[in-house]
C-alpha cells in the first residue's frame, strides 16, 4: 500500500503533534536511598572543618556578635527525608566603642529537614530544606523556634 506524498504532507504535522506529546518532560518521584553516614562525612568534609567539627557562621569585627555551629547529626524524618541537627552557640550585643551592650548568650540545637534532589550534575546530590526548628539544649521547642531558615545548602554529595 503506498501513500500520496499529498496526503503524507497534510497528515505529518498532525503526527508531528501527537508525537510531540510524548516527548514532553515531566517530574518523577523515585524513592531514593541514601546512606546517612555518607551525608553527615561530607557536612564534616565540606561545611564543619574547624576543629571537633566546628563551624564559625558568624563572627563581627568587635567580637561582640558570635555563631558557632557544631556537632552535626544526620538521621532519618518522618515523612521521609533527611533530618540534621547541629548544636548552635550564639552570642550578641550591640558594639558601643569598646564594649558590647546589651550582651547575652543562648545555646541551643537547630533541627532542620531536608529533602534530597538531584544537583548541578545528574551524579550529585543537593538538598533543600523543607522544615526547621530551633530547640533549647533539652530539645525542647523555643518560643518561636519554627522559623523559615534558608531554603538550600550548598553540600551536594558527589558519586564515590
Amino acid at each position: 500500500m503506498s501513500v500520496p506524498i499529498a496526503a503524507f504532507c497534510r497528515a505529518a504535522p498532525i503526527l508531528l503533534l501527537a508525537l510531540s506529546k510524548l516527548a514532553f518532560a515531566t517530574e518523577v518521584t523515585l524513592p531514593l536511598s541514601i546512606p546517612y553516614a555518607l551525608v553527615r562525612a561530607q557536612l564534616a568534609e565540606r561545611v564543619f572543618l574547624e576543629p571537633n567539627e566546628t563551624l564559625h557562621a558568624l563572627s563581627d569585627a568587635s567580637g561582640c556578635n558570635k555563631l558557632k555551629l557544631s556537632a552535626p547529626r544526620v538521621e532519618g524524618a518522618s515523612q521521609g527525608g533527611v533530618r540534621i541537627a547541629m548544636r548552635v552557640d550564639a552570642r550578641g550585643g550591640t558594639p558601643v566603642a569598646s564594649a558590647c551592650v546589651l550582651p547575652f548568650t543562648w545555646s541551643g540545637v537547630i533541627e532542620l529537614r531536608e529533602s534530597a534532589y538531584v544537583g548541578n550534575t545528574p551524579t550529585a546530590i543537593a538538598f533543600r530544606i523543607v522544615d526547621s526548628n530551633i530547640l533549647d539544649k533539652d530539645g525542647h521547642r523555643t518560643p518561636g523556634g519554627h522559623l523559615k531558615l534558608l531554603r538550600s545548602w550548598p553540600v551536594q554529595i558527589p558519586p564515590s
